[in-house]
């Protein structure tokens, strides 16, 4: 099942079990990582952020994330975009 939302956690190391929903951010190491929001193949999502990589807005504790999250390499080919905590689908 597709999930429609994802929470923002602050971590400094990834824990090693991850939880579906939440985007676990390390602003330490500039990596954000989350399991697929198809909610079906339970592969993770890891975004470099910065330079380089994804940008992270956090407003009232809701993580937008830019650009959107393509994950064309995992049997699901699930696409994304985060917005305010909100999953809308592409």
């Amino acid at each position: 099942m597709k999930i429609d939302r994802l929470e923002i956690q602050h971590v400094y190391f990834m824990p090693e079990k991850l939880e579906l929903g939440i985007l676990y951010v390390s602003e330490e190491f500039g990596t954000a990582i989350h399991l697929c929001a198809c909610g079906q193949c339970g592969l993770q999502t890891i975004t470099s952020l910065g330079l380089n990589g994804w940008s992270l807005e956090v407003t009232e504790n809701k993580p937008t994330l830019r650009p959107s999250i393509g994950n064309f390499q995992f049997p699901c080919k699930s696409h994304y975009l985060v917005i305010q905590g909100k999953i809308i689908w592409c």
